[in-house]
């Protein structure tokens, strides 16, 4: 029998979707990627569904040039705020 890995949604806030695109970029694992606008623009919120574990998502966020509002927004999206640690 296979047993597939359960798939994980991470949230996060991004200081602008330049910041989306290096992430994007720089990611070497399959996901699937939802961005949304929010009222602080040029802000935006991104889902993320992938079965990595958030640790390796952060790994991604540190190869980013200025990405601590990525780092320190990012959760599993039931316990997501937007909140910055």
């Amino acid at each position: 029998m296979i047993q597939s890995k359960l798939k994980m949604i991470y949230k996060f806030r991004a200081e602008c979707i330049g910041d989306v695109l290096q992430f994007m970029k720089k990611a070497e694992f399959r996901y699937n990627l939802k961005v949304m606008k929010t009222s602080m623009l040029p802000d935006v919120v991104v889902e993320v569904v992938t079965q990595k574990s958030l640790q390796d998502i952060i790994s991604v966020f540190k190869k980013i040039e200025d990405s601590h509002v990525m780092i320190e927004t990012v959760r599993p999206k039931k316990y997501y705020t937007g909140v910055r640690k």
